[in-house]
């Protein structure tokens, strides 16, 4: 392997005396080419030692920090400094959420795969980054490519989390795009496109590159947030077109070309082989029950035939509804599946926005009610283990409730059957109307109902961040807009999701009724929470149990004064989770003040941001 790199040391000696940069001789002899040639192929391996490096280092450091608080279980300063390392935002212009790990991932890769580029233009005194800069950015394909798999075994290998994953991806797709922007550039420009004839290789350079660009230009968060049904069929469209192209562009380069086509196709059999495991274990196609309970708020809920843990989703189809009968949209689950054998049922909580959603709300024409065939396939995505917290922290923010709802009831059915949990759990829920608490009211008065252990802390905040007393988070006794919605006038207790709740029980009784006053008020009398009033409890569609449980706030939360108090209750330096979903700023607001009360308690701050997107 060296070998031909050494090769070219006499040929570099015999050029000291002349100037630095020179022109390839008019006739190239063939052991000059094969030794330029040697050196670019090069230059192309040392690639992937520097990505298997990367991947080396993180898998190592994550080990070693994992391991210390596992053997010491108390908080260490290498413990510390790898939170700040990792969670600490950088506070930079037009980049605030970016970290220490983050920046540092994006440098080195960047730095690494430019001066990769430059090895290879540089030889023999003679500048040439026409070629050079292609390879480098053909070579990136199988890792960009392998990054955004749903069946991902990078992650499922290493326990690196989506969002780490994903900014690679994002970050090597951008430098593959300067490496093609430079070698179109230095072939049109530095070579004179015009005097080449134009030959195939021309004619699906120009398709390649315009695909290469679209795929970048559509990747912008501004674009991909605001308009992400676009962007997903663009993406798609888009990168089959690059790497079809770009195969038939570089025959002699096609190694690298065809495993990304190659890891694209086997992650997509093997979700229509999950797709099909499911249609076969249902039976047929099961049937979804789809509500709207707001102008602006679905739940939907699909019997799926496999079970799921906490923080993974789903991809859900709508034949029916969708433009196209195939497409799937992934989804979080909201709840957890049930102990017994069987299918159980998978809860979706949407916001309505374009497309998909948008459609799902129009189909909905004379009732809030309905029924469609649908498919999940699923469980993709890798849990974060809470249970080894001595205290959990759950903060969302709109659609984010999902992921920490999902949390806060396996952290309550773990802690009933005996397993090892955190002994305390609080969930902090910010939505734009109170109303929006009625989509979950059902799952945590199921859960809470059949709460067992009464030693488990538990503690419920909702805060209200669009409404007339937003203004005024101090004053708890301000009251609401006497104009009822018309998604508050079916009672709660009407709910498909509550009555297949109460069908797990194996009755028929509300749960709404007077067999649980007694422990709701005890709960109530606990942490000097208060009970809600009548037309809270009517607005939210809260039963006792939850209710009991429950605060409600008027304004955004205040993230930091949150995790500082649940620092301070972790007693002899224990561990408190700290898991966030929700929009960017409110995941900022978690990093800050993580990073802020750290210095403050005794206790170990871990935080788990999840992906927030529709």
């Amino acid at each position: 392997m060296i070998q031909p790199l050494l090769d070219v040391v006499p040929l570099l000696a015999s050029h000291t005396g002349s100037s630095p940069l020179q022109e390839p001789p008019p006739h190239p002899s063939l052991p000059w080419k094969r030794m330029r040639r040697a050196r670019r192929h090069a230059a192309m391996r040392y690639y992937w030692y520097m990505v298997g490096a990367i991947l080396l280092s993180w898998i190592l450091l994550r080990g070693i920090f994992a391991l210390r608080r596992r053997v010491l279980r108390r908080p260490t300063k290498t413990s510390r400094t790898w939170t700040f390392l990792t969670v600490r935002p950088l506070g930079l212009p037009y980049f605030p959420a970016l970290t220490v790990d983050e920046l540092l991932l994006v440098t080195v890769y960047t730095v690494g795969t430019i001066a990769l580029s430059i090895f290879g233009s540089y030889f023999a005194g003679v500048l040439d980054y026409a070629n050079p800069t292609g390879m480098v950015a053909v070579v990136q394909l199988p890792l960009i490519v392998g990054l955004v798999g749903r069946n991902n075994l990078l992650s499922t290998l290493t326990g690196i989390s989506y969002d780490h994953i994903n900014y690679l991806h994002r970050t090597s797709g951008r430098v593959c795009f300067l490496g093609g922007l430079a070698h179109t550039y230095g072939w049109w420009f530095g070579r004179g496109l015009g005097r080449h004839a134009w030959t195939w290789r021309i004619y699906t350079a120009i398709p390649a590159m315009a695909g290469l660009t679209i795929l970048t230009f559509f990747s912008f968060r501004a674009i991909r947030n605001r308009y992400h049904q676009l962007f997903r069929d663009v993406h798609i469209v888009a990168a089959l077109m690059f790497l079809i192209m770009t195969y038939f562009h570089t025959p002699e380069y096609r190694i690298w070309v065809w495993p990304a086509l190659l890891l694209w196709s086997l992650d997509r059999v093997a979700g229509l082989a999950r797709l099909l495991s499911v249609f076969l274990r249902s039976r047929g196609v099961p049937t979804a029950t789809v509500e709207l309970l707001d102008t602006d708020v679905l739940r939907i809920c699909v019997p799926v035939p496999f079970k799921w843990k906490a923080g993974t989703h789903g991809y859900l189809s709508i034949p029916k509804v969708s433009e196209i009968p195939w497409e799937q949209h992934p989804f979080t689950f909201a709840n957890i599946p049930t102990a017994k054998e069987g299918p159980s049922l998978a809860v979706f909580l949407m916001r309505v926005h374009g497309g998909f959603t948008r459609q799902l709300c129009d189909s909905l024409v004379n009732s809030t009610i309905a029924r469609f065939p649908a498919t999940v396939e699923g469980p993709y995505g890798e849990p974060v283990n809470v249970m080894h917290y001595d205290s959990l922290l759950c903060i969302a923010g709109g659609s984010g409730i999902t992921l920490c709802l999902s949390h806060f009831l396996e952290v309550i059915a773990q802690a009933d059957r005996g397993g090892r949990a955190p002994s305390s759990i609080r969930l902090a829920w910010n939505t734009r109307q109170l109303t929006h608490v009625r989509t979950i009211a059902p799952l945590l008065e199921d859960a809470l109902e059949k709460l067992i252990n009464l030693d488990l802390r538990i503690r419920i905040d909702i805060h209200v961040t669009r409404s007339h007393a937003s203004d005024e988070p101090t004053d708890p006794n301000i009251g609401f807009d006497s104009t009822i919605p018309f998604e508050c006038k079916l009672p709660a207790e009407h709910s498909p999701l509550l009555n297949h709740l109460r069908h797990l029980r194996g009755g028929s009784q509300s749960s709404y009724g007077s067999q649980c006053s007694s422990r709701a008020s005890l709960a109530s009398g606990e942490d000097g929470l208060g009970r809600l009033t009548e037309e809270e409890r009517f607005r939210t569609g809260l039963g006792p149990m939850s209710a009991a449980y429950t605060r409600i706030h008027f304004g955004r939360s205040l993230v930091t004064d949150m995790i500082r108090t649940e620092a301070n209750l972790v007693e002899g330096g224990g561990r408190l989770g700290v898991v966030v979903c929700g929009p960017p700023t409110l995941t900022l607001d978690a990093r800050r003040g993580v990073t802020s009360v750290i210095p403050e308690v005794r206790a170990e701050i871990d935080l788990h941001s999840g992906s927030f997107c529709f």
